[in-house]
């Protein structure tokens, strides 16, 4: 930064408001680091090592702002951590730096990044600073050097503070001017406070300062003016101002002086020529003030070769990305399928085939997140379903996945959908994905054969239609038989019974009133034929049950599972006492859509299930509980510690009369399973088990939750 005041006046607008000089922390050696790559931080931390200073690391740059006001040496960061609002947040801050401060920054960026778009962000970012670039890959000699020659610089810097510091914390002496032309010299034995503390500002500044009249005669400068250029101060005070300036400069800087004392102040870019004939790019300003009755040129000339250097650096790699650019340009248009590049934002690059695939007007049109462009273009796959944002082959990309499937896609100007085979692939650079590649193949021409072929098999589907519309009449048919079988059945079970009740009572006469004219064997002849008319009776009450699902009319309402479970196990209770089962509840169960009554059936029929199909000698333990099934359903658990089911049995076991075991231990009429699933399959929901021999069982049914109902 050049300072376009005159020391006096410099020295007093340093002691004023925000700009006062104030010491900074004990931490202004402190080399700031930000990078979003860790092998860049370690290779830092490593030449740095033996450097002085300490190393602060800055997760972000807002912090690293922050540790840039509190005093630093140096700033080290990576290109890409100047996008967006974070660039203009580091060149504010600074921008907010006292005068004395010019804070190195040390960029490190690729050598041949293909976009561009880093030495775009590092040549805005050079006006506002000292900034040197630092290329990958990082050695230990190229870190050290950057570093070195930034802390020798910032070092100097501190230095005019110090002495700024000092001049503010004495009091003020008289002025002293001078007549003749002089260098700035420090420490004179007749120099007052002032004018030792103004030579050792001048002498201390980063650049050349120099102050001359209008005539253009030297009055002062430093000796930063003789030794960049050469000259002894005898040969200074002896030249022009012009004679510094190499020739085809000399005009355009005579224009810019003339402005200084017409205007106020003005501003130059132009080459010191030293006297052993080296050219040294500087940046020249000068202000115009007056020392006593005269008017003067003060000024300072700032060395711009290191950032002159950068800038052709910066131009030579944007002219080599440029001509990577144009060749991958012109690889991607000569390709006969669609090519698409970009990054989750969108897609940035494209040939023309890929804009009449999806009948996109420009590359603007895809230059969207990749999760809206999959909304826009209605990708979908080929049974219709739309893709999730995360199935996009470019977003599994992105992911680090080679991608690769048939999808369809709607075209943006006519709306006709296109048969696409995408596969994408994504980009490494530097071991990192920074985007991913897209080459689609045009598959409606593999389409339009399949719907040929759909054509000529479109007779034959309409003979299958006519089929269909036969077996569905027979099958209408076949339940109308059925369901009269059903009625029939009803009818003779209700029917049996009469005379079983007759069996029934009359035995049971027979054994309490004749029993000591009976002898043994009578007697047991009729208990078998008491118990076995109380079976039959028992098998005619499930099949009446059973039959009376096909045609029972069901009141369907929201019911509360612990209170159903709670009047099924009330109805088993002579049943559970006399086994000493265990019969646990899982607290809070869910509300369901069901019919009290049927649902009632299917919980008793499961829990007398479960205290009955145990191993002799073993209490039953029962566990009942419930859990979201399917979207909108609850399902129910009923298990138990009983002797199981064979896989292959699963399904048997729900059908009418199916007994698994003829052992008399195990009572049963094979048609209570069956009631559960079909009285299950009657409220909207289905049945099933989980059970290996030996290991107990777990039947479970679902029911429409409560919830389903009010929609």
């Amino acid at each position: 930064m050049s300072l376009s005041w005159s020391p006096s006046v410099l020295v007093r607008s340093f002691s004023r408001g925000r700009n006062r000089i104030l010491p900074l922390p004990s931490t202004n050696e402190r080399i700031l680091l930000l990078t979003q790559r860790e092998e860049d931080a370690s290779a830092i931390h490593s030449a740095l090592a033996e450097e002085p200073g300490n190393i602060c690391s800055c997760p972000e740059m807002r912090k690293l702002c922050a540790e840039i006001r509190a005093g630093a040496c140096v700033a080290l960061l990576d290109a890409e951590s100047l996008a967006g609002a974070r660039l203009k947040l580091l060149a504010e801050t600074l921008l907010e730096q006292p005068s004395w401060s010019d804070l190195p920054l040390i960029i490190i960026a690729d050598a041949g990044d293909p976009s561009g778009e880093a030495w775009e962000r590092i040549g805005r970012l050079v006006p506002t600073g000292n900034v040197s670039l630092l290329e990958r890959p990082l050695d230990h000699r190229s870190v050290t050097g950057a570093v070195r020659v930034a802390l020798r610089s910032r070092r100097r810097q501190y230095a005019l503070r110090d002495q700024l510091l000092k001049h503010e914390r004495q009091p003020a002496a008289p002025r002293v001017s001078k007549a003749k032309p002089q260098r700035a010299r420090e420490n004179t034995p007749e120099s007052t406070n002032e004018t030792d503390f103004l030579n050792a500002v001048i002498n201390s500044l980063p650049g050349t300062f120099y102050v001359f009249d209008a005539r253009g005669q030297l009055l002062r400068w430093n000796e930063k003016l003789e030794i960049i250029s050469g000259y002894t101060a005898a040969e200074v005070a002896r030249m022009h101002p012009l004679d510094f300036i190499a020739h085809e400069y000399r005009a355009h800087i005579a224009e810019r002086i003339r402005e200084v004392f017409e205007r106020g102040d003005s501003s130059a870019e132009a080459d010191l020529l030293c006297k052993d004939g080296r050219r040294i790019p500087h940046f020249f300003n000068g202000k115009r003030f007056t020392l006593g009755s005269q008017t003067c040129l003060i000024g300072m000339g700032i060395d711009i070769a290191q950032q002159k250097q950068t800038e052709r650096q910066l131009k030579e790699l944007h002219a080599i990305a440029e001509r990577r650019v144009a060749e991958l340009d012109a690889v991607i248009e000569s390709m006969p399928d669609a090519v698409y590049i970009g990054t989750a934002s969108g897609i940035t690059k494209c040939n023309t085939n890929a804009l009449k695939m999806l009948g996109a007007k420009s590359v603007a049109d895809l230059n969207r997140r990749i999760d809206e462009l999959g909304g826009k273009f209605d990708v979908r796959w080929p049974d219709g379903r739309r893709l999730r944002p995360e199935e996009l082959q470019f977003s599994r990309a992105l992911q680090g996945e080679l991608a690769i499937d048939d999808v369809v896609a709607r075209k943006l100007d006519t709306g006709e959908d296109v048969y696409i085979r995408a596969a994408s692939a994504p980009i490494m650079l530097h071991g990192r994905i920074v985007g991913a590649v897209s080459i689609n193949s045009d598959l409606n021409q593999r389409k339009r054969a399949e719907e040929a072929l759909a054509s000529a098999k479109d007779q034959l589907s309409r003979h299958a239609a006519e089929l269909e519309k036969r077996v569905q009449e027979r099958t209408a048919k076949l339940q109308q038989s059925v369901q009269s079988l059903e009625g029939v059945l009803y009818h003779v079970a209700h029917d049996l019974r009469a005379p079983l009740r007759a069996m029934q009572g009359f035995t049971t006469i027979l054994l309490e009133d004749y029993a000591p004219k009976l002898d043994k064997q009578g007697e047991d002849y009729a208990q078998r034929v008491s118990s076995a008319a109380s079976r039959m009776d028992k098998l005619i009450q499930d099949l009446l049950a059973y039959g009376r699902l096909g045609h029972m009319a069901l009141s369907m309402g929201t019911l509360d599972l612990n209170e159903e479970i709670n009047a099924a196990r009330n109805r088993l209770g002579p049943e559970i006492r006399a086994r000493n089962a265990n019969v646990q509840v899982e607290r809070g169960l869910p509300k369901v859509w069901a019919d009290s009554v049927l649902l009632g059936e299917i919980l008793v029929n499961l829990m007398r299930n479960a205290i009955t199909f145990v191993a002799p000698g073993v209490t039953p333990q029962v566990r009942i509980q419930a859990e979201s099934a399917r979207p909108e359903f609850i399902r129910v658990w009923v298990e138990d510690n009983g002797i199981g089911i064979n896989p292959e049995h699963h399904e048997r076991v729900f059908r009418v009369f199916e007994r698994l075991r003829a052992d008399p231990v195990y009572i049963g009429t094979g048609i209570g399973l069956a009631i559960v699933r079909k009285g299950t399959e009657r409220m909207g929901g289905r049945a099933g088990v989980e059970s290996v021999p030996g290991a107990g069982s777990r039947f479970w049914v679902e029911l429409p939750a409560a919830s389903k109902a009010n929609e």
